[in-house]
C-alpha cells in the first residue's frame, strides 16, 4: 500500500453547540481540510493575538449551516450568544482531521 500526499478538501460535519438551559443543537459546519503544522502556526497566531479568533476559524471552516452567512460579524454574535460554539466546531474538526473514526 503506498500513501498518497492528502488533498485539499472540504467536507461537511454536524457540530453540537451547546445552548445554555436546553439541549445542544446541531448544526451542519463546511470544513476545510488544514494540515497539522499550519492549524498548530495559526492557533498560536490567535494566542499572541497576530490573527483574530475569525481568521483562524476562516482558516478550517468554509461555511456553516445558519441563515447567516458566515462571516466575522456573524461569528461575533454566535459567540456572544452560544460562547462554547467555536470549541465545538474546532474540536470536531480535530476530531476528524487527527483523531481519525476508528473504522472495522
Amino acid at each position: 500500500m503506498k500513501l498518497k500526499r492528502a488533498e485539499i478538501a472540504i467536507f461537511t460535519l454536524p457540530v453540537s453547540i451547546p445552548v445554555p438551559g436546553d439541549e445542544k443543537q446541531a448544526v451542519d459546519v463546511r470544513f476545510k481540510w488544514l494540515g497539522l503544522k499550519a492549524f498548530a502556526e495559526n492557533a498560536e497566531k490567535v494566542r499572541i493575538e497576530e490573527i483574530t479568533p475569525f481568521e483562524f476559524a476562516q482558516s478550517f471552516i468554509d461555511g456553516w449551516g445558519f441563515e447567516e452567512e458566515f462571516s466575522e460579524e456573524n461569528f461575533i454574535l454566535l459567540l456572544d450568544l452560544y460562547p462554547m460554539a467555536f470549541s465545538e466546531m474546532r474540536k470536531t474538526f480535530e476530531d476528524e482531521i487527527w483523531n481519525l473514526r476508528e473504522k472495522n
